[in-house]
Order: C-alpha cells, then sequence, then structure tokens
C-alpha cells in the first residue's frame, strides 16, 4: 500500500512538472490572435518596430518570437516580400507610365446624378526611371562624379598668373583690395579723447 501512495505522489508530482506555471506568454496573448492582421500591416508600410508597438510587445520580445514561432516568422517574410513586390510594380508603372480612369460623380440641378467616366493618361516618371535604370543596370547607369584632371603647361602658367595677380593684389599693388577686414570706420579726430 505504500507503493501505491509512492507511485500517486511521484504521478502527481509529474503532473505538476507538466503543468505550465505561471501567466501566458504574450505571443498567445498579444501576437497569435492578430497574425492575419500582420501582412495588411506590412502592406500598408509599418516596419517591424511599428508592428510589434501595435501588438503591444517589446522589440526584444518580437525578436524573439520570430526565432521561436516559425508561423510568425513566416507570416513576417511573406508579408514582406509581398511587400517588395508590390513596391517594384508601382515603380515599374510610374516608370513606364499608365493610363487610368477617373470617375466623377456630380448633381444637376433636378437632383439627378450624372456620372462622368474620364480615361487619363499618366506619363512616364523621370526620376523612377533613373531609379530602375541605376538599380537594374548598374554598370551602365551609375551616377559617376568623379572627374580625371590633367594639367598641362599651359595650364600651370595661368595658375601661376593667378598666384601672382593675388598676390599683388594682397600686397596693396591694388588700392582697396585686401583679404584682412580693415572696413571698420576710423574714429573721427574728435571722438574717444
Amino acid at each position: 500500500m505504500t507503493q501505491i501512495r509512492i507511485k500517486k505522489k511521484q504521478n502527481k508530482a509529474n503532473e505538476k512538472k507538466e503543468q505550465k506555471r505561471g501567466r501566458k506568454s504574450k505571443y498567445d496573448t498579444h501576437v497569435k490572435p492578430y497574425l492575419d492582421r500582420i501582412p495588411k500591416w506590412r502592406r500598408n508600410g509599418m516596419t517591424e518596430a511599428q508592428i510589434a508597438k501595435k501588438l503591444g510587445i517589446a522589440m526584444s520580445s518580437f525578436s524573439l518570437y520570430k526565432l521561436k514561432h516559425s508561423e510568425f516568422s513566416e507570416t513576417l517574410k511573406n508579408s514582406k516580400e509581398e511587400l517588395i513586390e508590390n513596391l517594384e510594380d508601382s515603380l515599374f508603372r510610374r516608370a513606364m507610365g499608365y493610363s487610368y480612369e477617373e470617375t466623377k460623380i456630380e448633381k444637376e440641378s433636378d437632383g439627378r446624378a450624372k456620372i462622368t467616366k474620364t480615361t487619363k493618361e499618366l506619363p512616364p516618371d523621370v526620376g523612377a526611371l533613373i531609379f530602375a535604370l541605376k538599380n537594374l543596370a548598374p554598370g551602365k547607369w551609375k551616377n559617376d562624379d568623379r572627374f580625371i584632371i590633367q594639367r598641362s603647361e599651359d595650364d600651370e602658367k595661368q595658375a601661376d598668373m593667378h598666384q601672382i595677380t593675388l598676390e599683388a593684389l594682397k600686397s596693396r599693388i591694388v588700392p582697396g583690395f585686401n583679404d584682412e577686414d580693415e572696413s571698420k570706420p576710423e574714429k573721427e579726430a574728435g571722438e574717444g579723447a
């Protein structure tokens, strides 16, 4: 009979170990119920930090949940890829130009609604074109702001002439020119004595 009591006590101890103690993880209460909304938030341009704030969790917890919960990391990864695809599509459309239909609803004097549909053309956007070309073909479309300067003897002579002229002006060969600030008015005879 004592063996039965010992086994029952051991079973109860094992059951207690298997039960989780403490409060539920914030993942179960703050993240998991919103997994279906996260892709929409990403499509709207929210960053991971903004999503963490919206979920009411710290960024450190957010990063930990990405590592621990594959469904969470997959949701984030897929929604980010979808966002990038949408942005690429939008950039391509802006770069190439496109047409769209605009609908206007106006009320007439007799109270009826008049619907006017117009097709409008949006021309290609030069900025989007440049951005796309620089990223798609960087070897051909990069900005190269470096200049190679080769000086000839004539350039050297001209530089020497500029230096001589500048020195002459500084040494007051040309009256009224000086780098130092001498534009202070001189004291008049009756002042400060």
